[in-house]
């Protein structure tokens, strides 16, 4: 409830910007408040409509010619597509988002869009290629000090050593990086993860204790 609140409370400040946004004629900060209404519908998961206004922020930023707002269009459009299951197109958008970051200088941050592309080459059951991806988006989220990228990736990383080449001790290794980091920055969900997936490993080696135990941490921090 008090996370619906605060949704709430969010989507009718980014309306009123988008409404001042749109009297003033800022067109750069008319998609912005788009773009941030957009992940307010998908995280409700309300995907077809965060797929419209993102298309709607596109077509704002390719007006004015921006592409570092265009490159984020992008991204956010693959990342709906993704979740619809249209692997394909998402694959293409991200590429495409990718392609105009690097051309405009804008490195920084591909660890993300990175990322998804190994999600997708994962999800296609694509290993070698999804971990090549997964150790790339590292590299980047280590030399920018992105320890939140830098945790999805090694649990990425994590999950391909376990599921595609069932290298459990390395696997298990990863996800001890993840936990130690997730404890470091006081992320609890991101620690929930870790611990859950240190129990698949242990259930797979068939340490039940541990694996019990893993789990219980876990559940208690969803609880919490």
């Amino acid at each position: 409830e008090r996370a619906r609140g605060e949704m709430d409370e969010a989507e009718k400040l980014h309306q009123e910007s988008l409404h001042c946004f749109r009297l003033i004629k800022n067109r750069q900060g008319e998609a912005t408040a788009l773009n941030n209404l957009g992940w307010i519908a998908k995280h409700r998961g309300a995907l077809n409509k965060a797929k419209e206004i993102f298309k709607e922020a596109s077509s704002i930023n390719r007006e004015i010619g921006r592409p570092a707002g265009i490159a984020s269009d992008l991204y956010n459009l693959g990342i709906i597509e993704k979740i619809l299951g249209n692997l394909e197109h998402s694959k293409s958008l991200i590429e495409e988002s990718i392609m105009i970051r690097r051309k405009v200088g804008i490195e920084g941050d591909l660890d993300r869009p990175i990322m998804v592309l190994g999600i997708i080459a994962k999800m296609r059951g694509e290993f070698g290629e999804a971990e090549i991806l997964f150790q790339e988006s590292l590299a980047i989220a280590q030399k920018s000090e992105d320890r939140i990228s830098e945790i999805h990736s090694l649990n990425n990383l994590g999950t391909v050593a376990m599921v595609g080449s069932k290298k459990y001790k390395k696997a298990e290794e990863l996800f001890n990086q993840t936990l130690e980091i997730s404890r470091e920055l006081g992320e609890l969900g991101l620690e929930a993860i870790s611990l859950n997936n240190l129990g698949l490993i242990s259930k797979v080696e068939k340490r039940f204790e541990d694996a019990k135990k893993y789990y219980a941490d876990s559940l208690e921090i969803d609880r919490s």
